[in-house]
């Protein structure tokens, strides 16, 4: 497997720091939670969330994070390597979606194809990206929506489905515990250095698992 040299066809702000940019693809449809390692010309490669996919493109959710995040959203050419990682497990119906900063990502994917419920939880307002599919948010701030973590807008949906979550760390510290105390059941990812992609450095092991093999992890 190697990386194949793509066009990289629009890029838009939908918040304070985060884009989505579309690049072509002419392979088969991603399966959801899925990722490809995205190389920018001049700079390094970068693991991104298949976020969208619409049968000549993919679509990625990406923060500006350094040099090669900023220098992606005005590159002309980059080079995909995936789609990479197992698919998530198909939910048993409709599930709840539950995301933090960049890791909606995925999940608009996954409602995409399945359906369900999408929560959303930033700091402030600034960091909500203006995109459809979002269903409710959270600011820690309360700049708008809901008051507090999208966590602590879970506690308020104890319903019986399956949950599909990624965030950063301490937000899916904070839902380990609450899947505990509510006994949720479904699956999650996280953020991890990937630098490989493929399996072979080591660098993503969370849980004993390679985080770019096996990116869902079951929650409960």
């Amino acid at each position: 497997m190697s990386f194949k040299v793509e066009e990289v066809l629009r890029s838009r702000k939908l918040a304070k720091g985060i884009y989505e940019t579309f690049v072509s693809y002419h392979g088969e449809a991603p399966p959801p939670g899925t990722f490809f390692m995205v190389w920018v010309p001049g700079h390094e490669a970068i693991p991104l969330s298949v976020a969208g996919y619409r049968g000549d493109a993919v679509r990625f959710i990406v923060e500006v994070r350094g040099r090669t995040t900023a220098a992606l959203y005005t590159a002309h050419k980059v080079g995909l390597l995936g789609p990479l990682g197992r698919q998530a497990p198909v939910p048993s119906g409709k599930p709840l979606l539950v995301g933090g900063g960049v890791g909606i990502a995925p999940l608009l994917y996954m409602k995409e194809l399945w359906g369900g419920e999408l929560l959303f939880g930033a700091k402030s307002a600034e960091k909500v990206p203006k995109i459809d599919g979002i269903d409710e948010v959270a600011t820690e701030d309360g700049s708008l929506g809901f008051k507090g973590t999208v966590v602590d807008l879970l506690k308020l949906r104890p319903q019986k489905r399956d949950v599909y979550a990624c965030g950063p760390p301490s937000m899916i510290s904070s839902l380990k515990v609450l899947a505990k105390e509510m006994g949720l059941k479904g699956y999650y990812s996280t953020e991890k250095m990937i630098k490989c992609g493929i399996g072979i450095c080591g660098s993503c092991v969370l849980e004993g698992k390679l985080l770019c093999k096996e990116p869902w992890l079951r929650l409960g």
